[in-house]
């Protein structure tokens, strides 16, 4: 089964986003930070990131620039919807050029990011 890590601040999202992954089959992990998956994608390497990328702590660009420095590849899949006084603008900017599978706005429609998450572990 291709596993899921969720990152997100947000437990409300992650709990909803586990429901509809798990139901589509994925093995699902998450966590509330961009530091507790950095560690945590050391240790298990999930098949594809799914990343909130305003978060405090560690933003999603800066959680994908550590684990690229540490060797830890992945297929990820970026969420953004507002801004916690960060540029949302140049945050995405940011991940773009990192070569992210796929963006994801906020508010979403949960089947999207089933969807999402279906095209890119097609490319596992």
């Amino acid at each position: 089964m291709t596993t899921v890590l969720i990152v997100d601040d947000e437990p409300d999202i992650r709990d909803l986003l586990r429901i509809v992954l798990e139901r589509a089959d994925f093995t699902v992990l998450d966590v509330g930070n961009g530091a507790e998956a950095l560690e945590l994608c050391k240790e298990k390497a999930p098949d594809i990131l799914l990343t909130d990328l305003l978060m405090p702590r560690m933003s999603g660009a800066d959680l994908l620039t550590a684990l690229a420095e540490k060797g830890v590849s992945c297929k990820v899949i970026v969420m953004s919807g507002g801004s916690l006084g960060s540029d949302p603008t140049a945050e995405m900017s940011k991940v773009t050029k990192m070569g992210v599978d796929d963006v994801i706005a906020k508010p979403f429609n949960p089947a999207d990011v089933v969807t999402a998450c279906q095209k890119v572990a097609s490319k596992l």
